[in-house]
């Protein structure tokens, strides 16, 4: 399964491989950037997930990267996950390479999808999965569906909602045909 993280690049106070200014972004295979007004990267990939102990956070209005220090998961943060980085720092997975130059070659990425694992030992829940070589896998997001698509995910939230009904103890009402909502609602 995956899920929809943003994407954001900070300055560095150390040479990185990931070299910007405003208007660019380039990588480069040693950290030496010769480049005049150029400054060190990173990229960090965000969450909206509920910030643990020991983990990272960056808050987006002053671009803050705080670690939480506190016994308990944090409720109001105003700040967002760091799941994976570029930034060895922070001791976090990271983005495979080609990621990052694909994120440079565009000037940028705002949003990705990101693979998590679904477990159910109680209840249902999922976590961030990292390959053996610590990074995660990206893809992009879907931007346009196509018409068997569409109805495909039509369907879904329909038996969804007659499943809601169902616990409730109602039934939709036989007049209500899935395939005639559709054709009159698509």
């Amino acid at each position: 399964m995956f899920k929809k993280c943003k994407v954001v690049m900070l300055v560095s106070k150390k040479a990185t491989k990931i070299w910007g200014h405003p208007a660019q972004i380039g990588y480069f295979k040693d950290e030496n950037c010769k480049i005049v007004n150029w400054k060190p990267q990173h990229i960090y990939i965000l969450s909206d997930e509920e910030i643990y102990p020991d983990e990272y956070f960056l808050i987006l209005h002053s671009n803050k990267i705080s670690k939480n220090h506190y016994n308990h998961k944090l409720i109001k943060s105003g700040g967002n996950k760091i799941i994976a980085s570029t930034n060895p720092e922070l001791n976090l997975p990271t983005p495979s390479h080609s990621f990052v130059k694909k994120f440079c070659e565009l000037g940028g990425i705002e949003e990705v999808m990101v693979e998590y694992k679904e477990f159910h030992p109680i209840g249902s829940g999922s976590t961030l999965f990292i390959k053996d070589d610590n990074t995660i896998t990206i893809k992009k997001v879907k931007e346009s569906w196509n018409e068997e698509e569409v109805r495909e995910l039509m369907r879904i939230a329909w038996n969804a909602k007659d499943i809601e009904y169902q616990k409730a103890g109602m039934f939709l009402p036989e007049c209500i045909h899935f395939a005639k909502w559709i054709e009159q609602n698509f």
